[in-house]
């Protein structure tokens, strides 16, 4: 029987034994709510079997009780499965006790229970069959009756210790609560649309990947044939609370996870659109670990996985592999493109691994900027702009710096290794290698490009306006410095026990160091300050001079362009250009001014390790030749000419004119200025030697 029954309904009951029919010497619990009441058992141990072809049903029990008022039916059975119910396509439920209200088409079990999905006929003992177990209870709503005769599962609910399984995959889901959403699908009555799991939700696929959270939620796409029906596609998942995803070498913990799904052209089913959200607490992140040391936090998270792009939203949010780390309010990541961007304000921290003592490689570096930063692996650009500062540990004994508007550094190029190495179009090629140099790509997350690669760096440029196509000078020029100090014993010892030994400072619109040229420029007006306070060394002296040294001060300025070419280490200057040397100790300064200078450097012990200066960094005045209305000046003596070579050495200036011209030498301490076509003046010696004197012309 089923259904709500109306006066044209009966019931035919069949029998192979002798009948007998006797009254109740008294009422039974049963009669006081039922007009009939019916049971079924069996004599000794042997079970109740019943069949209902018309709906597809068979099962076995210890008892079968039906009231034909309340429209209730029970299956019990002895201990916790004793009751066996199955339909026609495989499916089957065991517990120990079933109650169906076939008015309601509700059923309830009572105790614990599993039940396994219909087959394909590919498993005959149904051992691959997906199922289903419970400790508590569960629950199940049928179409009402108004939709029709047939019994089709809209509700399914399981309550205590729920574990869902798929032997054939090794996929499992757990949980304290299991609900079951179901629809009507093209040919099948009942297809599977919402799956919502409460309390300690564990799901495992199979292969290494998981998820645990508080509460899942998947809803499933309605199939638009019917050869879909057999297995739904999950379209959205949702988690929440104390959401951990982890898929083979990769983590994302967060307190909420929304995924879109879909199915490959593999079968598999992969995310599509990702969100994830911190708690609402200050101190909680969204956090991203891969075993090969990417890292990333933020307090929001939204990826497109086909186009693998991830946004990183919140104060500090991070990218980082090893000690190198990206810092920002918003991070974009594009792994086609491989690319990153920082917009607003951020910082770019970089803490080297240990290496040999003094190594400038294992020196940190750090940078801030306001306006933005962006990365490029392929082309190998990196660029910050806006109030752009990076340097090294400002307590080390070796300093860097660098300031402007915009910094922006080219790196060789990286390698595209196309199809060969599965950089194919629209696959991941942003990848680290691991500790075995095989890069891991499993886990579908773009790489951060590597922002402190082992590439050489090819140029780097510092300028002191934020947009290349600012018109007129920068009010503050972009600066580039090093600095290089000892450790100081002595009793007067600077401040944090070192004193400054060697330092280097450009100035000027822009500041380019190309390491492919070999070359620093500084196009427009600019500045440089050289300083050597090193301690003589014996048998250093250049070209056979005797005593002296180039060590002290120099600054030099021009306001046309400046370029040096590191490895001749030949510096030129135009437009009034003017430069100051002061030798250690109690020597005074010279100055030099004039329209145009070349200047030698000699560099010692540095190299070009891709910074800004490079191997600049150590170098010494040796010589300046001055041209075009030149002037200089030491102590008390002026000098102006054509032509002016100084030795910063020999610490001597020898001064010519061009044909016409004279030198004309002024000693504010005698006051009789000296006119000639060439001075050697011996500056360290304040000694002068007129070399060509002016020609006498006799009277006729």
């Amino acid at each position: 029987a089923g259904g709500a029954g109306d006066e044209n309904d009966f019931v035919t009951l069949t029998w192979s034994a002798p009948l007998m029919v006797k009254p109740l010497e008294t009422a039974t619990e049963e009669l006081d709510t039922e007009d009939v009441a019916l049971r079924f058992t069996v004599d000794g141990s042997g079970p109740v079997k019943f069949r209902d072809d018309a709906a597809g049903l068979h099962g076995s029990a210890a008892w079968v009780h039906y009231g034909a008022t309340s429209q209730t039916l029970r299956l019990a059975g002895r201990g916790p499965v004793g009751v066996v119910l199955g339909d026609a396509r495989g499916a089957k439920v065991e517990a120990g006790d079933i109650e169906a209200n076939l008015a309601e088409r509700t059923a309830h079990i009572t105790g614990p229970g599993t039940a396994s999905q219909a087959g394909d006929g590919s498993d005959v003992d149904g051992s691959l069959r997906p199922n289903i177990a419970w400790a508590d209870q569960a629950d199940f709503t049928f179409t009402p009756e108004s939709e029709g005769d047939d019994w089709a599962l809209r509700e399914a609910m399981f309550t205590g210790l729920v574990k869902a399984d798929d032997p054939a995959s090794a996929a499992s889901l757990k949980g304290d609560f299991f609900r079951a959403i179901f629809v009507a699908g093209i040919e099948q009555p009942s297809v599977l649309s919402r799956l919502i799991v409460e309390g300690q939700a564990h799901g495992d696929a199979g292969d290494g990947g998981s998820l645990r959270a508080d509460d899942l939620d998947v809803a499933f796409r309605r199939a638009e044939t019917a050869e879909e029906e057999s297995e739904p596609d999950p379209r959205i998942l949702t988690a929440r609370g104390n959401v951990r995803a982890k898929q083979k070498s990769a983590t994302l913990t967060c307190e909420f996870l929304e995924s879109g799904l879909e199915r490959n052209a593999e079968g598999d089913v992969t995310a599509t659109d990702v969100t994830a959200h911190a708690g609402e607490s200050a101190g909680s992140w969204i956090e991203f670990a891969r075993t090969d040391g990417v890292r990333a936090r933020a307090r929001e998270l939204h990826a497109s996985v086909p186009e693998q792009t991830v946004e990183l939203t919140g104060e500090d949010s991070l990218v980082a592999r090893g000690g190198t780390e990206v810092i920002g309010a918003l991070i974009k990541l594009n792994g086609l493109m491989r690319t990153l961007q920082v917009v607003g304000a951020g910082r770019f921290e970089h803490t080297p691994k240990a290496t040999t003592e003094g190594s400038l490689g294992a020196r940190g570096v750090e940078a801030t900027w306001v306006t933005g930063m962006y990365a490029d692996d392929v082309s190998g650009v990196i660029e910050c702009v806006g109030d752009v500062s990076a340097n090294t540990d400002p307590e080390a004994l070796e300093v860097d710096l660098v300031r402007g508007q915009r910094v922006r550094i080219e790196l060789e190029a990286a390698a595209t290794g196309g199809d060969a190495d599965g950089s194919g179009p629209g696959t991941m090629v942003m990848s680290f290698p691991d500790d075995d140099g095989e890069a891991d790509r499993a886990d579908g997350a773009p790489d951060p490009p590597d922002v402190m690669p082992d590439r050489q760096v090819k140029m780097a440029e510092v300028f002191a306006s934020a947009s290349p196509d600012a018109v007129g000078p920068a009010s503050v020029p972009a600066i580039a410095e090093s600095r290089r100090y000892v450790v100081d014993t002595g009793a007067g010892g600077a401040e944090g026990g070192r004193k400054l030994e060697r330092f280097l400072r450009l100035s000027g619109q822009t500041i380019t160091a190309d390491n492919t040229a070999g070359t620093l420029r500084v196009p427009g007006n600019g500045s440089a300050a050289l300083f050597d306070g090193r301690e003589s060394e014996p048998g250093e002296n250049a070209e056979g001079l005797a005593s002296g040294s180039s060590r002290g001060a120099s600054l030099f300025r021009w306001t046309g362009e400046m370029s040096l070419n590191r490895g001749t280490g030949l510096l030129k200057m135009d437009k009034t250009v003017s430069l100051v040397h002061k030798p250690l100790g109690e020597e005074p300064p010279t100055t030099l001014e004039s329209d145009a200078l070349e200047a030698t450097l000699r560099s010692k012990s540095e190299s070009a390790d891709g910074s800004a200066l490079g191997d600049a960094r150590g170098a010494q005045l040796q010589r300046a030749v001055a041209t075009g209305a030149v002037y200089i000046k030491s102590a008390s003596k002026q000098l102006i000419g054509d032509r002016v070579v100084y030795d910063a050495i020999a610490r001597t200036a020898r001064a010519s004119a061009e044909p016409g011209n004279r030198v004309t030498l002024f000693d504010e301490a005698k006051g009789a200025p000296i006119s000639a076509l060439e001075i050697f003046w011996l500056i360290g010696e304040d000694r002068i030697e007129v070399t060509k004197p002016m020609p006498v012309t006799a009277p006729r």
